[in-house]
């Protein structure tokens, strides 16, 4: 049983199913996904309520109240079985030794829409209903709408903590219906509702996977070795992947999935992917699949790896770039501008944050917080092209590894995502991204913007 640092791993029905084949897992080249269906024969997950009210005593009687009629095609069984939607249920009185509370800090990032006094009470839970729900696949819809209702019932009633196992989050009721329930459209669950998504420094670059679409009988996603000015871009794509992937249930051809934003089915997630795309968006990805390698901390789940080899670029990097320009769009300019004194006084401001910057890079960076710096790139007439690098390492003083940022106009061999090297004596600016998606910094952007000429 793996050990995750930030909860412990509760007990989990997946004896019902084939979690993952780990013969596959283990290749030395990752083996592109067979065409044919996807989603495992049953659905299994696991809920929890914590109780933080004292005076709550009965909870097994709530619990037959709220299990009525509406509920009747969930059984209630003591041992599971194959055949049948069914749900189990243990209660915990023993709450720290065998299923300890998320701490206030991890609270504080996956908590949704607990209080501080919530947060607080969780941690001297007098018990906690633990619930394992399994579907057959052709249920999983009704059976997952079924389940959220109950849970969120059953915290209204208890004024409970809803944990979800495999997310790691935890819900008030009332954050549990707006997430969970009232995002179902016409049957159909809004998955990115459903999941989450852990994205954190992998080596120099980022890894972003998926929690919680073992609930639908799916693999889990990964997406590997991207820089954080990505993030975004890389999130929607798993989150519509996600949703098209549950809408289809197939992969039609080996190793390839075609994502179309306009065909997703589920109303609201299809409007939220086409809101505010560029012009030049093609709304449709050609995604490369693989088997994806487990790491510690990973769901206990088939993974999924996009890949980007439908695109063009020297690497990996290259080629997400490509991929997520054409999906989404973008929207890029050239300014041509003499370095007047203005200017190049706004520049020495910027430079003397250098140091600063390379001290904060050196004690590592928050997560989704990154720096880019503006540097020079000399053109084929001898003439210099300024373009934004995003860091990535600077183990020397004077040289910085990054990925470039902008679509070169007069450089011809040189392509947006490239990993290029850099020299700090000549950076002209910076821009520092935060965590939080503020930033600071770009100290000539507002002269140059005055004084260019943008063809």
């Amino acid at each position: 049983m793996k050990k995750y640092s930030m909860e412990p791993l509760k007990i989990h029905l997946y004896a019902l199913i084939m979690i993952f084949a780990l013969g596959l897992m283990a290749a030395d080249s990752p083996k592109e996904i067979p065409k044919g269906d996807v989603a495992d024969n049953v659905c299994v997950f696991e809920y929890a309520v914590y109780i933080i009210d004292p005076s709550v005593t009965d909870t097994e009687k709530i619990l037959k109240e709220i299990a009525g009629d509406k509920y009747k095609f969930l059984i209630r069984l003591d041992k599971p079985r194959k055949d049948i939607s069914f749900f189990m249920v243990k209660t915990i009185t023993d709450v720290q030794k065998e299923y300890a509370p998320p701490s206030p800090e991890a609270l504080q990032h996956f908590g949704r829409g607990l209080s501080k006094e919530q947060a607080e009470k969780m941690q001297d839970s007098s018990s906690v209903i633990m619930i394992d729900f399994a579907f057959p696949i052709e249920k999983r819809a009704d059976g997952m709408l079924a389940a959220a209702e109950l849970m969120e019932k059953l915290a209204e009633k208890t004024k409970g903590i809803i944990w979800d196992e495999e997310t790691r989050e935890c819900f008030t009721a009332e954050s549990w219906k707006k997430d969970r329930i009232e995002t179902f459209d016409k049957g159909i669950p809004d998955v990115p509702r459903n999941i989450t998504i852990h994205a954190y420094k992998n080596g120099e670059y980022i890894r972003a996977i998926t929690l919680g679409m073992v609930k639908f009988g799916l693999p889990d996603i990964v997406v590997n070795d991207f820089p954080w000015s990505l993030n975004k871009s890389v999130g929607n794509l798993i989150n519509a992947f996600a949703q098209q992937l549950y809408e289809t249930g197939t992969i039609v051809k080996k190793g390839e999935f075609d994502l179309d934003l306009q065909g997703i089915k589920h109303d609201g997630a299809r409007k939220r992917y086409l809101n505010g795309l560029y012009d030049n968006s093609t709304k449709k990805a050609s995604l490369g699949l693989v088997e994806g390698k487990l790491e510690e901390g990973d769901p206990e789940n088939r993974l999924f790896e996009i890949v980007f080899d439908k695109y063009k670029g020297k690497d990996k990097i290259e080629k997400m770039e490509d991929m997520t320009t054409k999906l989404w769009g973008s929207e890029d300019s050239i300014s041509y501008v003499k370095h007047n004194d203005e200017i190049l006084a706004a520049s020495k401001k910027a430079k003397e944050k250098i140091p600063a910057i390379q001290e904060a890079f050196s004690k590592g960076l928050a997560p989704g917080e990154y720096y880019m710096v503006k540097s020079p790139f000399l053109t084929p007439d001898k003439g210099t092209e300024w373009m934004w690098v995003e860091i990535v390492s600077w183990k020397e003083k004077d040289k910085i590894i990054g990925i470039l940022k902008n679509q070169p106009f007069n450089i011809p061999t040189l392509k947006a995502g490239a990993e290029v090297q850099i020299k700090v004596s000549e950076i002209f600016d910076y821009i520092h991204k935060k965590p939080d998606g503020t930033s600071e910094g770009n100290e000539t952007g507002a002269l140059i913007e005055k004084y260019s000429e943008k063809k």
